[in-house]
């Protein structure tokens, strides 16, 4: 058995692999898919070492999930928010107003001009979030991930042999599986 640097008996299992991984792209703010989107919802990784399945990655978030309760929760915040803020501006607008009209309809001006809509795009985010906890041979300096669907169908085998982050008995990995269609021919 190997041993570890104090002379005590390592086990093959003390040592773990994690592997974080992000698939495919989020929905874009409205909530919709893009035709030649893949959906990665479902899917998953197989990780294995020398011939030996180490184990399987879980899906632990859904950033299009994440964009609907955010989208509706945000909504009477955003609302509020978009109120006050006009409001402020408008009485800004009127107080300098009453002292120099022409002043006040610059400044009223300057004010809604500075006006920004919110272009955040969740879309450059990945559409699920995945993590794979597994044991690992303590040597490990390889291994593979296959990326299946939810049935089992293969959509990737990725050989992985360097990036992996070691500290003590925890070797970490991140995987970023972004898979884009090609466009079709005319």
């Amino acid at each position: 058995t190997p041993s570890s640097t104090n002379g005590t008996p390592t086990l093959p299992t003390d040592h773990e692999l994690v592997v974080f991984l992000s698939g495919g792209r989020a929905p874009s703010t409205g909530g919709g898919w893009h035709p030649d989107r893949p959906n990665h919802t479902g899917n998953y990784a197989e990780i294995f070492c020398k011939g030996e399945r180490l184990g399987r990655s879980y899906i632990f978030s859904d950033t299009g999930r994440l964009l609907q309760r955010t989208v509706a929760r945000e909504a009477a915040r955003k609302l509020l928010k978009d109120i006050a803020r006009i409001a402020v501006k408008k009485s800004i607008a009127d107080t300098i107003a009453e002292e120099d009209p022409l002043l006040g309809e610059v400044v009223r001006l300057i004010l809604y001009a500075l006006e920004r809509e919110d272009k955040r795009y969740w879309a450059t985010l990945p559409q699920t979030l995945s993590i794979a906890r597994v044991t690992c041979p303590a040597d490990i300096d390889a291994f593979e991930l296959v990326i299946k669907t939810a049935r089992g169908t293969v959509l990737s085998k990725h050989s992985i042999s360097s990036g992996i982050q070691t500290k003590g008995r925890i070797h970490v990995y991140t995987f970023r599986n972004i898979v884009i269609k090609a466009p079709k021919s005319p």
